[in-house]
């Protein structure tokens, strides 16, 4: 603990893995390494940016008493949250900043694949091309009945590919045993998920049984998920306090930079929500769809860019959506799904 009998030549310092992030009325610590956030006031916002690295006695000499008893307090707090470290001067210097620059060797990092009863894809040509393009992720997203085996070889392509991540959303049904994706998922390590959409109302209180009983992997929602509309929702949910999001976000969209997808009627585009299209890939590669003018465009759309998201503590862990914003006319709108107000630091 920090006392005012603390020896003169200690320091105080944050581990370079804990980034203070200030916002309209709260900021937050974000600790990159244990993936976790913690609330703070502006005010030690603005003091840990003045002091950190500091000693304890420069601090005593710039404050009265009654001042650095809430400093004392402050420090204590992020002592106890292991966000700040006490240490000698040179110690200072073993903690130097994390570069906030981020960095891909791929060309797409991640893809989705939509899929309707009238979709024709070829997957094979789609893994593929991902392939090529070192894509390391992707979403299924399907909105019709899908077969077991049908599912089971679509995740045969990727068992030798450079894709590490799979998402698949998938219509619950009924009459189909569930041990049996059960299987699958265990089949295919690169499964990170799998969600069942369009749980009937009756089954509403099974939900949380299903969810309890079954692997990890596997969820269960009643909402429906019938259509690429159903994306761009903002919430703590989809928070994501991590390396890669946090820098990625300082110069980059989180959601669409190095994303291609693939609508249910075979039409790239930048995400399945977004209107413009850049060919069908029946015809055209992914890589001639990148080289097309205007694919690229919003990749570079950060959130201290975006209005109200510029001024909000969750900027650089918070996923962002440019399909559906509250004004069409200007790139850098709020995104329409997040009911989080900065100001008044609540959810509607």
């Amino acid at each position: 603990m920090i006392t005012y009998t603390t020896t003169n030549n200690k320091h105080i310092k944050l581990y370079s893995n804990c980034i203070p992030v200030k916002g309209k009325s709260r900021s937050v610590v974000c600790d990159l390494q244990r993936r976790r956030f913690e609330f703070i006031p502006n005010e030690l916002y603005d003091f840990l940016q003045e002091y950190n690295g500091a000693a304890i006695d420069e601090i005593r000499n710039d404050y009265d008493e009654d001042s650095q008893v809430i400093i004392n307090e402050y420090l204590n707090f992020l002592q106890e949250k292991n966000y700040l470290l006490v240490c000698d001067e040179e110690e200072v210097e073993w903690f130097p900043k994390f570069e906030m620059t981020w960095h891909s060797s791929s060309l797409i990092e991640n893809a989705i694949i939509d899929v309707d009863a009238e979709s024709e894809h070829d997957y094979k040509n789609i893994i593929d091309q991902l392939g090529d393009l070192g894509c390391c992720a992707v979403v299924y997203r399907f909105f019709a009945r899908v077969e077991q085996q049908e599912l089971d070889y679509l995740l045969s392509l990727t068992a030798r590919s450079c894709i590490e991540a799979i998402q698949i959303i998938m219509p619950y049904q009924l009459e189909v045993d569930i041990v049996d994706f059960e299987k699958i998922v265990d089949k295919y390590p690169r499964v990170n998920s799998l969600l069942f959409h369009s749980v009937p109302e009756e089954k509403e209180g099974e939900l949380e049984e299903l969810n309890e009983h079954t692997d990890k992997k596997i969820g269960f929602t009643l909402q429906k998920i019938n259509s690429s509309t159903h994306c761009g929702f903002i919430s703590p949910a989809y928070f994501r306090v991590n390396l890669k999001t946090f820098t990625e976000s300082q110069s980059f969209n989180n959601c669409l930079n190095k994303k291609i997808s693939v609508d249910v009627d075979g039409n790239i585009k930048n995400c399945p929500a977004l209107p413009d299209s850049y060919g069908n890939i029946k015809t055209v590669s992914f890589e001639e769809a990148l080289q097309i003018e205007g694919f690229k465009k919003m990749w570079t759309i950060n959130k201290d860019q975006i209005e109200v998201c510029k001024t909000c503590e969750f900027r650089y862990i918070c996923s962002d959506c440019r399909a559906f914003t509250e004004d069409n006319n200007t790139p850098f709108s709020k995104p329409i799904k997040c009911s989080y107000n900065p100001e008044t630091m609540s959810w509607a």
